[in-house]
């Protein structure tokens, strides 16, 4: 068998012939976050913000995020619900936050928790003079490796 054949098989076997529980629905979305200027904003000035005004109970979740200005130390990169159904996270370096919602057992569950979040991390972007983007929008900020954390002319 070749290797495309091995891969479908792989994926067909994930799929049961009988539910034996019900399925669950969860969310990620990702918001580039910029100053009023249109360049990219420092998300992890959002996530403490966040954590120190509006979900002091969330846990942070901290990860070794490189920086020329900062260094290499443990960094806030999100922030997680006490029961695990919302995470606040960076996302492709630190001009994005992603919004992860879920799992749920119904759609309206998942658009209150979403939009919920959203109003906190819309809120506290405002606070700190920084606009969270939709509808496809990008910063004006130029692709750099210390932006994204990958080279964006030589990655895959």
């Amino acid at each position: 068998r070749g290797v495309v054949d091995r891969i479908i098989g792989r994926f067909e076997k994930g799929f049961v012939e009988k539910l034996t529980q019900k399925r669950l629905i969860g969310r990620e979305a990702e918001y580039p976050v910029v100053w009023p200027d249109g360049n990219a904003a420092d998300v992890r000035l959002l996530l403490k913000e966040l954590h120190k005004k509006d979900l002091q109970d969330f846990t942070p979740m901290f990860e070794e995020l490189p920086c020329r200005l900062l260094g290499s130390e443990k960094q806030l990169a999100g922030l997680r619900s006490p029961d695990k159904k919302l995470e606040i996270v960076l996302e492709v370096g630190w001009g994005t936050v992603e919004v992860i919602t879920g799992p749920f057992g119904d759609l309206n569950e998942l658009k209150t928790a979403h939009e919920d979040a959203m109003r906190f991390v819309v809120h506290a972007a405002a606070r700190l003079g920084m606009k969270v983007l939709g509808s496809g929008l990008q910063p004006r900020t130029r692709p750099s490796k210390e932006l994204t954390m990958i080279d964006p002319y030589t990655s895959p």
